[in-house]
């Protein structure tokens, strides 16, 4: 089971370590007040658990062969330009993938999982991909599990997405392809057509509730994902899309649908919303959106 363990650790950790650069790079530039608040709050709960965290990793790595420390050591020297401290507290969210990976408890049977899947592999940030992942967070807070990767590789989408019944994909979209990361490249772009999408995602020979790609252009994806049977609904976009467009719609769409509200209801309500709640957050950008024209669904 240590074997096991740190294998889960060597997944997760550079995902871990681009969320905390990710986040402080947000705080520079973050001019909302209140989600450089929520930002601020996260890195200082993850302060708090710093001594818990170095109790797990002095544990696995005593029970570690000396190859598999070289490997950890690795990772230390490669990311020896971040904030130790930080780094380390970031890695306590571990923690509970590895307790649910090792043995599901009551709290998590019977819960739905979301996989949230993004991939910006040259730091272009181009749909606020970490407030979208926010948002969700917030609206389900303990309702769903939600299972992230914010590095996704190509080549994973099949295991990203098992045993989730519901899946959210935003990364960049353009001349019909998907941006992914490279499996071999650190920081190289894989663009993925449709076609090869939908077999990366048929591994799993499961059939998922509903896919949402929050990404340029990307209708073409959720039709096949449909037609193909990878989904009972996919939802996409005919246009490209702003961040904000992204953010907004997200954090509708998940509002309604935690609302118990069936998918199909949960996107039409949000579409209403989106056109006439008078208490929006517009900026100039987002006014000139027709929402119903942007997000398609199909199923």
């Amino acid at each position: 089971m240590e074997k096991s363990r740190k294998e889960i650790i060597e997944q997760q950790i550079d995902t871990l370590y681009q969320l905390l650069s990710e986040y402080e790079e947000n705080n520079i530039t973050e001019a909302d007040p209140k989600r450089k608040r929520k930002n601020n709050s996260e890195i200082e709960s993850l302060k708090k658990q710093i001594s818990e965290k170095k109790d797990m990793l002095s544990e696995v790595k005593g029970k570690l062969n000396s190859n598999q420390e070289k490997t950890l050591n690795h990772y230390k020297k490669r990311y020896a330009n971040f904030d130790k401290e930080q780094a380390e507290n970031e890695l306590k969210k571990v923690n509970a993938e590895i307790a649910e990976l090792e043995n599901e408890t009551s709290d998590t049977k019977g819960k739905k999982k979301l996989a949230f899947l993004t991939a910006d592999p040259k730091n272009t940030n181009p749909v606020k991909a970490l407030h979208q992942k926010q948002d969700i967070e917030d609206i389900f807070q303990n309702k769903m599990i939600i299972k992230d990767n914010t590095r996704t590789k190509y080549n994973e989408l099949a295991q990203a997405t098992k045993d989730c019944s519901l899946v959210h994909i935003t990364v960049h979209c353009k001349n019909d392809e998907l941006f992914f990361e490279h499996d071999k490249k650190e920081d190289a772009e894989s663009p993925v057509n449709a076609e090869y999408f939908c077999y990366q995602l048929k591994k799993n020979k499961d059939i998922k509730d509903l896919i949402v790609l929050v990404a340029c252009r990307s209708a073409n994806f959720a039709k096949q994902i449909v037609k193909e049977g990878i989904a009972k609904i996919a939802i996409g976009t005919n246009i490209d899309i702003s961040a904000g467009a992204a953010v907004e719609f997200t954090a509708q769409f998940y509002k309604e649908l935690s609302s118990e509200n069936d998918i199909k209801t949960a996107f039409e309500n949000t579409l209403i919303e989106l056109k006439n709640n008078p208490k929006r957050e517009l900026n100039d950008e987002q006014e000139k959106y027709n929402y119903s024209e942007i997000f398609v669904i199909f199923e």
